[in-house]
């Protein structure tokens, strides 16, 4: 007797794919935040049941042709995106060319200090050899004109 078994066979189109970059790195944000569409399509998990896949895309999956919002949320609050929504059109040009969203880190997010500010008048580094041998510190500028 031989058995027979029924294969199907089901393809998808990619639609998009959006990556989350993180502003200063310009990395795919390591963490998994939430993107979602104003049309409410799921995205399509990930072989390890994530909805980020390894390579930091979202990816949504035979999508109907038209306008939706892509919203960003960050449920800790550690960072965030300078616009609400990210606005998209389907079809997309090259659906294998991601949308690109960037995050800024929050002033909640680990590492940021409370309070702390970049150096005003540009980088700034030690001077080491004062005459009565303490350390001054001297802008950049003032750097270039004693390097001369």
């Amino acid at each position: 007797m031989t058995v027979l078994k029924a294969v199907e066979i089901a393809r998808h189109q990619l639609s998009v794919a959006v990556r989350l970059d993180d502003h200063f790195t310009g990395e795919p944000v390591k963490a998994e935040l939430q993107v979602s569409l104003s049309t409410r399509e799921a995205g399509v998990k990930a072989a390890s049941g994530s909805l980020r896949h390894a390579d930091g895309t979202y990816r949504f999956l035979d999508l109907a042709n038209g306008p939706r919002d892509v919203k960003v949320t960050v449920p800790d609050n550690t960072a965030f995106t300078w616009t609400p929504v990210t606005p998209i059109t389907i079809p997309l040009a090259d659906a294998r060319v991601p949308v690109v969203i960037e995050v800024w880190p929050s002033p909640k997010a680990v590492g940021c200090a409370r309070g702390a500010r970049p150096p005003r008048g540009g980088e700034r580094r030690e001077q080491p050899g004062s005459p009565d041998g303490s350390r001054q510190r001297l802008s950049t500028a003032q750097q270039a004109h004693a390097d001369r």
